[in-house]
């Protein structure tokens, strides 16, 4: 159900909140307040039960993709207390984000679309292949393309903006009409990593420098980003475990960039 709960549960959240959560807030502290948390999953939580008993049948999803669904869930008020994030929202001592030009902010989409792109692991860019071809949801041309990019990202070659342009169209039409495609996305990366993991000797000294290095280019998901600074801080041990996570994050970093 998290496909469904957690975008719904962030447009009711929001929706509640008239759009006033602090995001900049969030994205400079990388994390979110334990308030914050624990709301959200109470949100979740409720949204998921709602939809459970009032879709027809047990087709939650395609219930979900009907505006009457947004339109019952958004009047609801669950009986979730909001006042309590107060010090989450926006005021008027708020910091704010720092202005791009216009080139500066095509740049960063351009970045992140490839970053998108290059997040999808080449075994899932094949899934997504065949899975166009026999279920002709995608184009001759796009599940083609689908294979190019798998082609590329594999090689680090250069994506250009017409590929770059595809592959994101193509990434939407899989997240609106089958994202379980996605899934086992992570299984994948593990297992590769997993093939690796004993080739680089993990220190603190590598660990102080994957953390400066992600300070600044936040490549790592906040959780990622704590675990390997509490290594880093002595509030965890480099055990056999820790030091095998720690790789993983490794493998995370240096597809970025790092070295």
């Amino acid at each position: 159900m998290r496909y469904i709960t957690v975008p719904y549960s962030l447009a009711w959240l929001g929706y509640k909140l008239n759009y006033k959560l602090d995001l900049y807030k969030i994205w400079k502290q990388q994390s979110l307040s334990d308030n914050l948390k624990s709301k959200i999953h109470e949100v979740m939580s409720k949204i998921e039960d709602y939809i459970k008993n009032k879709a027809p049948g047990s087709l939650y999803g395609e219930w979900a993709k009907k505006e009457e669904c947004w339109y019952a869930i958004k009047n609801e008020s669950f009986d979730i207390e909001l006042e309590s994030l107060k010090s989450d929202l926006e005021n008027k001592l708020s910091e704010k984000r720092k202005k791009l030009t216009e080139d500066e902010t095509q740049k960063a989409e351009i970045e992140a679309s490839l970053n998108r792109l290059k997040s999808i692991h080449i075994k899932t860019w094949k899934k997504i292949e065949d899975w166009g071809r026999e279920t002709q949801n995608l184009t001759q041309y796009q599940y083609d393309m689908a294979s190019t990019l798998s082609s590329k990202i594999r090689n680090n070659r250069t994506i250009t903006d017409i590929e770059r342009n595809q592959g994101e169209a193509i990434l939407n039409i899989v997240a609106e009409v089958n994202p379980e495609l996605f899934f086992d996305m992570d299984d994948f990366f593990i297992e590769d990593n997993s093939k690796k993991v004993e080739e680089v000797e993990i220190t603190l000294d590598l660990i102080e420098r994957i953390v400066q290095w992600d300070k600044k280019n936040k490549r790592l998901d906040a959780y990622k980003y704590r675990f390997m600074a509490d290594l880093l801080e002595g509030k965890m041990t480099l055990t056999d475990r820790n030091k095998f996570l720690a790789r993983l994050n490794l493998k995370t970093v240096e597809k970025y960039g790092f070295r």
